[in-house]
């Protein structure tokens, strides 16, 4: 049937059937009822079944597992496969305000995971609501929702390795990003002239300069302090600590310190490009005393020229890390509507290490190792 030499109809149901010789007198033999009196659904079926049962049978042959063994797992194949079905599967009733229905339920599942936090609890009444966040949030929490994102992340920054806190970040960035994707992409009802709030009305100016009336001057502010603040608060709310966030306002301070920017929409390749030259001129230990905080950048040179050599130059993962740092704080603005320069490859200015993982920190000695081993904990 339809190519399928292990399907066939029973009535109204479909089932799946199978023979195998067993040694020289014996036939091995499966079926199982399909559940369906979809055609369309039975043929996918019995493809999968087909495929899986290659293995069962060839167990079952070599006396690996029995006729019930097998049966039980191609039952539980088959299961899977009608749940993966019923999952995906939809019913499309071609009405417009239908799909409207289906796409604003999505965008709206999307706002909430984005504004909230992933296992947040949906709000009772919407069942359509309701089935897509728990849809996304099946995607978002999988291994392998995980793997795609830091594989794109480590394609498009170079890294060889993603840190725990990068993944949360990263997948923080996807999130917004499907968020604001939904939210652009599905026009939104027209709002009648009576229905503007007041205060629109009265201080509409036709002649003003796009995007600097803007309703919400906070989130729309290019200072680079202001926007580490809205970043911050976001990250606050998905519990990234507060020793992290205080991290991104030290880099703020530091940056406009050394490159004299506080505007994000002047930073240039150029200005990031010296930037980094000057971090490796700085002193190994820095930031770590309210003197080194309120310090100039004529201070900083100066104090870095009183040092010897081996107390300079701050380490490659410290400074890919603040050229992280603002590549987070970029993103995050341009995802905002702020104007950015989009010649920008931050990426490109990344050191790659010279010293392995394994091998920046020395290796036990023998010595070492025979006096941790004859401690209590593993003697007993």
């Amino acid at each position: 049937m339809n190519g399928q030499p292990h399907l066939f109809r029973r009535g109204q149901v479909f089932h799946w059937c199978r023979r195998i010789r067993r040694q020289s007198t014996r036939i091995v033999e499966i079926k199982l009822s399909l559940r369906t009196t979809d055609p369309r659904i039975a043929v996918i079926l019995s493809r999968k079944l087909s495929a899986e049962s290659d293995i069962a049978m060839e167990c079952a042959v070599r006396n690996q597992i029995t006729e019930t063994e097998a049966r039980s797992w191609l039952a539980e194949v088959a299961k899977r496969e009608r749940a993966t079905i019923a999952m995906f599967s939809r019913v499309d009733s071609c009405d417009p305000a239908d799909d409207r229905r289906h796409d604003e339920a999505m965008r709206a599942a999307w706002a909430h995971i984005a504004n909230n936090d992933v296992h947040a609890p949906t709000p009772d009444g919407n069942s359509l609501f309701a089935r897509d966040v728990d849809l996304l949030r099946s995607d978002l929490t999988s291994d392998t929702r995980r793997r795609i994102i830091l594989r794109e992340l480590k394609a498009l920054t170079g890294r060889e390795t993603v840190s725990a806190q990068g993944t949360i970040e990263a997948m923080d960035l996807y999130i917004r990003g499907k968020h604001l994707a939904w939210d652009e992409a599905i026009p939104r009802e027209p709002e009648a002239p009576n229905q503007l709030p007041i205060e629109a009305q009265e201080t509409h100016e036709p002649d003003h300069p796009p995007n600097q009336g803007a309703s919400d001057p906070k989130i729309l502010d290019p200072s680079l302090t202001v926007i580490v603040q809205g970043m911050n608060a976001l990250k606050r709310a998905v519990g990234i600590e507060e020793k992290t966030l205080r991290e991104y306002e030290n880099f703020v301070t530091l940056f406009s310190t050394l490159t004299g920017i506080a505007d994000l929409r002047r930073i240039r390749q150029s200005h990031v490009t010296s930037f980094r030259t000057d971090l490796h001129k700085l002193p190994k230990i820095w930031d770590k005393s309210q003197r080194d905080a309120g310090a100039s950048r004529e201070e900083i040179v100066a104090r870095a020229e009183q040092l010897p050599a081996e107390k300079l130059n701050l380490s490659v993962a410290t400074v890919n890390r603040h050229l992280e740092h603002l590549t987070q704080i970029v993103t995050w603005a341009d995802d905002e509507g702020i104007a950015i320069d989009q010649t920008l490859k931050l990426g490109k200015l990344r050191r790659k290490e010279n010293v392995r993982d394994r091998d920046k920190r020395q290796a036990f000695t023998a010595e070492q190792l025979k006096t941790l081993f004859q401690s209590p904990v593993w003697q007993g």
